[in-house]
């Protein structure tokens, strides 16, 4: 569990409470991923972390640095197919020497053998899907009205949905086509979206042999 102070908290089966990772709290956790078994973090300086709930006390080791490119207005940290991605979003609102679309995403993959990372620029048949309650990779092939090689992304600035209709296009909401950069708009449908309350990812479970 990330909580807004951006420190880290965990509980396991048989536990009573939620057991606090006290260093997390000078590195700013900006978000975390579970891959193999083990718990990744990133911090607000890009710095990749990795999280050991399983001694005495939780302890954190730094892994890698941050790619050269370090620039960003948001980060998440995305398990894919047994991948770990990292995802800078930047917003070029009010930047005039920037000339294309307002939102843009850059997306790293973490090399484990050589411990750092490498931008790739395409996601295949990949759709992530990145919010403040979730981030998450699928495949797109077998999905309905969900595209490959794109970021689906919603954000948690209310005041946004003010403007909200199914023209609308916003730095805070929307589908990124990694191929030509550009988003384009996130409908609801008829569900209009609550200004108390910003949309969240749910993620199904599916049996077919129930």
């Amino acid at each position: 569990m990330l909580f807004r102070s951006r420190q880290l908290a965990f509980t396991k089966p048989g536990y009573a409470s939620w057991i606090t990772v006290e260093e997390s709290f000078q590195y700013r956790i900006m978000d975390v991923a579970c891959l193999n078994d083990q718990i990744f973090a990133i911090s607000a300086t890009g710095t990749l972390l990795v999280v050991d709930i399983n001694s005495h006390l939780p302890e954190i080791e730094h892994i890698a640095a941050p790619p050269h490119e370090w620039a960003r207005d948001q980060i998440f940290l995305v398990e894919s197919f047994g991948e770990l991605l990292m995802i800078y979003q930047n917003v070029y609102v009010g930047n005039l020497n920037h000339t294309g679309d307002p939102v843009q995403f850059d997306v790293f993959k973490f090399d484990f053998g050589a411990r750092e990372w490498t931008q790739i620029m395409d996601l295949g048949d990949r759709a992530i899907f990145l919010g403040d309650n979730i981030s998450m990779s699928v495949s797109a092939t077998n999905l309905i009205n969900i595209r490959g090689n794109s970021i689906y992304f919603i954000g948690s600035k209310v005041e946004h949905w003010w403007r909200y209709d199914e023209h609308f296009v916003d730095r805070d909401s929307g589908v990124y086509n990694m191929a030509s950069r550009i988003v384009e708009p996130f409908y609801f449908g008829a569900d209009y979206p609550s200004y108390y309350s910003c949309p969240v990812w749910l993620t199904p479970t599916l049996c077919y042999n129930c």
